[in-house]
């Protein structure tokens, strides 16, 4: 009698790179940087295959590299625990992604936009964040909820062509009963902005290429990218956070999470050499 073979998780391993890296990588892969600047974390990414980059001169280097043995091989955990995968990435489990959250909202239409803003606001406030963090808090929020609801539901899979739709509409809803989330969570380090939508039909690559000609050619000149979304907004969420997640399962979901540095100031965040973690199944 003949047993099918186990699957075993892929080991992890590390990889020093640098800005002139050109080799292709296993998806098992670290990337490891010193620091390197933004376009160059994400053609490491988009061109060279690396689905996690992490860099020893960011923010909470040694927390990152854990999130990335978490996941490799496990993608599927960061569409169940997308918050555990980040901040606790020991603990993949329902307490571990409960444990630290702080504001957590289904929605499905795009009316509630302000009532989940104003959340993310009051629970900034009770933590007594500076008027940056909040501002990056408000600024990633809306981009994701507007992607989530204006973008997500309309985008074909097959042709990544999207019809289009008003953005000043009085009213969207997601169709067939479906519903996003919006949440943010913490720990003494690190700040969490997440959303999960139910429609799975971000092209990942296509979209960090766009941030990436964002930074090679500055925001003024890629302000208007056309029509398909995820635009200049997608430059603002990668701008604002010092770790970048990105999930994509097609027709099924995208979960995308921005970590911004608590305990600093504005100008040494900004500085950050950034870490990447990204995968489309």
């Amino acid at each position: 009698m003949s047993t099918a073979p186990r699957l075993t998780k892929p080991t992890l391993w590390e990889q020093q790179v640098n800005e002139e890296w050109n080799t292709p990588v296993d998806l098992a892969c670290v990337g490891v940087a010193e620091s390197i600047p933004p376009e160059n974390v994400l053609h490491l990414a988009t061109d060279l295959g690396f689905m996690h980059i992490c860099q020893k001169q960011g923010h909470q280097y040694d927390m990152e590299i854990k999130s990335s043995a978490a996941l490799v091989g496990n993608e599927d955990a960061f569409l169940e625990f997308p918050i555990a995968s980040i901040l606790v990435p020991h603990a993949l489990n329902a307490a571990g992604e409960r444990s630290l959250i702080c504001v957590d909202h289904q929605f499905n239409s795009s009316q509630q936009k302000r009532i989940v803003i104003d959340d993310m606001v009051k629970a900034a406030q009770a933590k007594s964040l500076s008027q940056t963090i909040m501002d990056d808090i408000v600024s990633v929020t809306d981009e994701m909820f507007t992607n989530a609801v204006f973008n997500a539901p309309f985008v074909d899979i097959n042709t990544q062509k999207n019809p289009g739709i008003n953005r000043h509409t009085d009213e969207v809803k997601l169709d067939g009963g479906k519903s996003g989330r919006i949440f943010m969570a913490h720990d003494d380090n690190r700040l969490l902005v997440g959303c999960h939508d139910p429609y799975g039909s971000l092209d990942l690559k296509r979209y960090l290429n766009k941030i990436k000609a964002t930074y090679v050619r500055g925001p003024a000149a890629t302000m208007n990218f056309g029509p398909g979304g995820a635009g200049i907004g997608s430059y603002m969420i990668f701008n604002a956070g010092a770790s970048l997640y990105f999930g994509v399962w097609p027709g099924r979901a995208t979960v995308l999470g921005c970590v911004i540095p608590l305990g600093l100031s504005n100008r040494k965040r900004m500085q950050l050499p950034k870490h990447l973690h990204w995968f489309q199944r």
